[in-house]
Formats: C-alpha cells, structure tokens, sequence
C-alpha cells in the first residue's frame, strides 16, 4: 500500500507538474513574508520516522533476524576468547546486518524524499490558488483533493484507503515502539534498585522484572489510552501532532550524537562507520540541533 501511495503521489504530482522557472524559485533558499517559525519546525521534526522511529527500526531489525540470527554455538561465549574463525563468520554477520540497515534506511530517505516533493508541489498547484491549508479535524479532507482534482473518485477513495492504512500502521508501530522502548527504559533505570523493591513490593517487583508485560502495559497506556483522552480533550489532531513536533526536533540531535559516541566507543573498529557516513551523521545532528535552537529562540520572543 505504501508502494501504491508513493506511486500515485509522484504520478499526480508529473500530472500537475508547474513550469520549471516557477519551480526553480520555489527551491531557491528564502523566507516568504509570511513565514510561520512556529509551524515549519515542528513539522521538520518528523520527517521520515523520526527520533524515536529511528530507534524502533533498530528494535524491529534484530526481531526479524536480519542479516542471520544469534546461533547457539556462539550464544553466552561473551567472556571467552573467541578463536579467529569464530570472529570472522561474527564480523561477516554483523556486517551484513548493518548492509541491510544502511540500504533500507537510505531507500526510506529516497522514497520519503520523493513523497514530500510530490505532495509540495501537488500543495502549491492544487491547494494553495484556492487558499486552502489542510489543519484542524478537516486536514483528511482536504488533502483528499490532492489526489481526486486529478483522479477524481478514484483519486479520493485512493488517498482515504491509503490514510486509513497508514494511520492503522502508525498507532500499531507506535504501540509497540514506545513499549518496547519504554520497558527497555524501565528496567535499565530499576535494575540498580530491584533487590531492594524485591522486600518493599514482591508484586510490583515481579512485574517491572517480566519484560513483556512491562512491553504491553506501556503500549496500552502510553501509546494507546492517554492519546485517545488527549485526542477527545483537544479536538485538534494537527495541534496534538505539533506538540510531539516539539519532542522530536528536540529528540533528534540527542539520539544522533549519542548513536555516533556509542558507535565509536563500543563497536570493533572494522565496523564503525566511515568517514562519509560520519560526516553526514555529524552535519544531520547540527543542522537539527540548530532547529531546536530557532524554536526556542522564537518560542521566548528573542529576534534572530
């Protein structure tokens, strides 16, 4: 579905495609006179996954095995001097599992990169002569006129399917991203402290200690029941989704310089990233680290 989606944005966006001089000044770096700070930045935010997202995948990746599973003959031989065979078929593998990452991650920024130029231009063509801007509980609606001006009911049916996909995709993903994520979490900063809630609360010991239904507690809590009661109190999915804006642009530089100081502190040399990789990791973490700058620039009235 999201192949079909990505398909049909890039075709509409070819059909309604604008002059190139129009499109050679859209892309030239500049600040329109109505320019809102506010609401651009929070949408940079989440572009493609996302902080957290990226994290998830990591999660997701090793679940499926990718890259070959864990065999038990070289399972608990962590304190073991590892012969060199043995270290070669485990730099092979972890290799190759770190090929698959680097290729699907890069197919996800080309595919999402397409996405968001396809839906800008069918925004500029389409929506903005007749000054619409998709925000409040209409957003669904009016983003349906991306595709059905061109396709007509097709088009619309299409872009509601699609959404409604999607959206069923992202609070499933988001359900078991933040629970494993926060479980994880949990136990890391409950370890240190387990033998002493052992005498005070068995109970409660028993089940911060059993993984999965720390797992599922928070997917039904965090990423299911309290966004539900948020969603009913505000009304406003466009304002909800700019406040997660918020965290994420916030998120992001954290996770890339700590994923960066984990990479050259833990990994064997042979496998930390090269200097290509390295330099864009770096150049991705300031340029959203001065985002989160601008935000909070602007956020406490300051003039830049």
């Amino acid at each position: 579905m999201a192949g079909v989606l990505v398909l049909a944005a890039v075709v509409t966006a070819a059909r309604v495609f604008p002059q190139i001089e129009q499109l050679a000044g859209g892309v030239i770096p500049g600040l329109p006179e109505d320019f809102d700070l506010d609401f651009v930045l929070l949408w940079v935010g989440f572009i493609l996954a996302g902080a957290a997202g990226i994290m998830w995948f990591s999660y997701w990746v090793a679940a499926r095995e990718y890259g070959g599973p864990m065999v038990e003959e070289e399972q608990g031989r962590e304190d073991e001097l590892l012969d060199e065979s043995h270290q070669k078929r485990l730099d092979s593998r972890l290799k190759q599992w770190i090929r698959i990452m680097s290729t699907t991650a890069a197919i996800g920024v080309v595919g999402g990169g397409l996405v968001i130029v396809a839906f800008m231009i069918l925004g500029a063509q389409l929506l903005a002569p007749e000054g619409i801007i998709p925000e409040g509980i209409q957003v669904a609606e009016d983003l349906t006129r991306l595709l059905s001006e061109v396709w007509g009911a097709f088009g619309y049916w299409l872009l509601i399917i699609g959404v409604t996909i999607a959206l069923a995709g992202t609070i499933l993903s988001n359900q078991d991203g933040w629970g494993r994520m926060f479980a994880d979490a949990t136990e890391i900063l409950i370890e240190p402290h387990l033998d002493d809630l052992k005498g005070k609360n068995s109970w409660l010991a028993s089940k911060i200690s059993n993984k999965e239904w720390l797992k599922n507690s928070y997917a039904v809590l965090v990423a299911g029941l309290i966004p539900l009661i948020v969603f009913f109190l505000v009304r406003d999915p466009v304002e909800i989704l700019s406040v997660g804006g918020v965290v994420t642009t916030i998120h992001t530089p954290v996770v890339v310089f700590l994923t960066l100081y984990l990479n050259r502190k833990q990994l064997p040399e042979s496998l930390q990233p090269g200097w290509f990789s390295l330099t864009f990791m770096i150049l991705s973490g300031l340029f959203f680290t001065g985002f989160a700058i601008f935000y909070f620039l602007d956020l406490f009235g300051m003039d830049f």
